[in-house]
């Protein structure tokens, strides 16, 4: 019963890593339409960054938990690991780009 009660709590916690991936999303359309940012954006970019990337550990973390406790799911747990990470992929590589058009 208890390791039932853990994957439902890594499944929420999944669900809200991934609120945050889109929430960054939304942040980076936000400062693309952006020409120049100013020395205060420059570092809230960087922050922010450097908090997404913990994220993705995070999300890494919680997904091998999650595969671990759901090993009949096993599949369908891979494919949702391979979205997670395609969107932190994209995400990141779209920062990379972003900061050295700025």
């Amino acid at each position: 019963m208890a390791e039932h009660k853990r994957f439902k709590e890594l499944i929420t916690k999944r669900a809200s890593a991934k609120g945050q991936i889109t929430k960054f999303k939304n942040y980076l359309s936000s400062i693309s339409s952006e020409d120049d940012l100013n020395e205060i954006q420059l570092t809230e970019f960087s922050i922010k960054l450097a908090k997404f990337e913990a994220l993705s550990v995070k999300v890494d973390d919680l997904q091998s938990e999650i595969e671990v406790l759901d090993p009949g799911n096993i599949d369908a747990e891979i494919d949702e690991r391979d979205n997670i990470e395609q969107d932190i992929v994209i995400n990141i590589a779209t920062e990379e780009f972003n900061i050295q058009v700025f």
